[in-house]
């Protein structure tokens, strides 16, 4: 996940919740600079035919990996393994 850097005021700080940046209270009046996570949104299903059709099932699995927390992957695998 990538960071981006916004311009937010003071006054959106405090109702997000955030009372301080830097150790220093924030003032409704002043904009602060705030670094925010970036999601990029990915096209899985294109993603996972190509793996597919390049490498089967493995394939599919090594691009699933990174994705899927691993106390779900097995359960995961199975039903797509009986699914095939």
């Amino acid at each position: 996940m990538s960071r981006t850097a916004v311009i937010l005021s003071g006054e959106e700080l405090i109702e997000s919740g955030q009372k301080e940046v830097e150790n220093v209270a924030v003032d409704p009046e002043k904009e602060y600079i705030q670094e925010i996570p970036l999601y990029n949104e990915k096209n899985h299903f294109r993603r996972l035919k190509r793996a597919y059709a390049s490498g089967g099932l493995k394939a599919v699995k090594n691009y699933l990996n990174p994705y899927v927390k691993e106390e779900f992957r097995e359960k995961l695998f199975k039903g797509l393994e009986a699914s095939l």
